[in-house]
């Protein structure tokens, strides 16, 4: 069986994966490397020398075929010699580019049914991947511009997760150093007289690994409705678009890390602050939350995520102050212009307000998070977003299969609350109110 170059890189990933596992043991456990795993470590090494000057070659192999196919396409057209049994895409540009995913979709089905016009434009498509069909399943792989479209508003700063502001590795997970020393601690800013010598200190430095984990979707598509390039183009965006903003935002919230992020919810790190009421949120709890959050390096970085059903205690809030006997009461929530009746800016204490499903009913732990986002680790693969598609799947039934693939990792930063230079209370840039 012929290897691809995605074959090769998957080799390579393999191989670093498994390197970066022993020297992770071997870190931890603090002893020298055995002479078999020396050994071991030292053909793996070698390994990916080999794999990686493969994947070098197959590239520049792939660019030169590409460019020459590309010559002899140009040369042809502006010949006037182009052949096809077909007439034209309606929907190739005056340069035959691809424009959309529906109309990237109705080319793949030409193509497999034996159109060369459809082939040859799939063919000149721009991609970071070689265009070829995928094993036996008969897949084309979705021009990276075009996927990564669906991606965007995941990354949107409006989201949850795209407010952590996702790095990029090429990896499937990353070892990093992590100091979780309060800038309060004793002794680590000292002064010294002119000419003084200063005390050496040493950072307590922590690793920890960041693994990525396989978020997929899967969308079904009807002949019918790849027949309309317009619709099935905003069909497939909007389906995948909201599932994947969704899901990556529930996890940052709530996922349990097994298998996929670590949510705030269950991290190690958060802050559950007692509430007054049962069932109820006031003022004296919001106050209560903020006095447990460590102060942001931006004074714009927290925001409030809420569960609708705890939404309209916000609205409510007010503070209450006694003159006398005249009570005046404060609103906490800030309408602001053009109040209700116009698009009102949803804030308390200054930060954003941000409603989700995700956050928990009222009354249960996980109602309300006051949280620094820039504080969640999260880190997605370079390759960005895969999409391939394939009519195999559900021949039968008339149905395009389209997929989507996303390597994505995330947990807060804090292993664990750290406690306040004065006083006996922990602080954290994770906070919510307990059950």
């Amino acid at each position: 069986m012929k290897t691809t170059i995605n074959d090769l890189k998957t080799d390579f990933r393999d191989v670093v994966e498994e390197s970066a596992q022993m020297l992770d043991a071997q870190t931890k456990s603090g002893d020298p490397f055995s002479e078999d795993d020396q050994k071991r470590y030292d053909a793996l090494k070698s390994r990916r020398a080999d794999v990686k000057g493969r994947i070098e070659r197959a590239q520049e192999q792939i660019d030169v075929e590409k460019q020459l196919a590309e010559d002899q396409f140009a040369e042809e057209r502006k010949a006037g010699r182009m052949k096809s049994t077909h007439a034209p895409d309606p929907d190739l540009d005056r340069d035959g580019g691809i424009k959309s995913l529906g109309q990237y979709a109705r080319l793949v089905q030409g193509a497999t049914l034996g159109r060369q016009d459809a082939k040859d434009a799939i063919q000149r498509a721009a991609t970071t991947f070689q265009q070829e069909l995928v094993g036996a399943d008969g897949g084309y792989l979705v021009p990276k511009l075009i996927s990564d479209q669906i991606l965007m508003p995941a990354l949107d700063q409006g989201n949850i997760f795209g407010r952590t502001e996702p790095m990029n590795i090429a990896s499937e997970s990353m070892l990093f150093p992590k100091d979780e020393t309060a800038p309060w601690s004793s002794g680590e800013i000292e002064t010294t007289k002119e000419g003084g010598t200063m005390t050496q200190k040493k950072s307590a430095l922590k690793q920890f690994r960041l693994e990525l984990f396989m978020y997929t979707r899967l969308v079904a598509v009807t002949d019918q409705l790849l027949q309309d390039v317009g619709a099935m183009t905003s069909f497939v965006s909007r389906i995948a678009q909201k599932f994947f903003a969704y899901r990556l935002s529930r996890d940052v919230l709530v996922g349990d890390g097994a298998g996929e992020m670590l949510g705030i919810l269950n991290a190690p790190a958060l802050v559950a602050v007692t509430r007054a009421t049962s069932n109820l949120i006031d003022g004296v709890d919001i106050a209560k939350m903020l006095e447990r959050t460590i102060e942001p390096a931006n004074a714009d970085d927290y925001v409030w995520v809420v569960h609708p059903n705890a939404f309209t205690q916000l609205m409510q809030m007010t503070f209450e102050k006694t003159t006398g006997s005249q009570t005046t009461h404060w609103p906490m929530w800030m309408i602001g212009s053009p109040g209700l009746a116009g698009k009102p800016q949803q804030t308390l204490n200054g930060w954003p307000v941000m409603r989700h499903q995700a956050a928990k009913d009222l009354g249960t732990k996980g109602d309300l998070i006051l949280c620094d986002l820039t504080e969640y680790l999260s880190a997605m693969h370079t390759v960005g977003m895969q999409a391939d598609t394939s009519l195999h799947l559900w021949f039968d039934q008339n149905i395009t299969a389209f997929r989507f693939r996303l390597r994505v990792g995330g947990r807060p930063w804090l292993s664990a609350a750290i406690a306040a230079e004065n006083g006996s209370s922990t602080l954290s840039h994770f906070v919510t109110l307990a059950a």
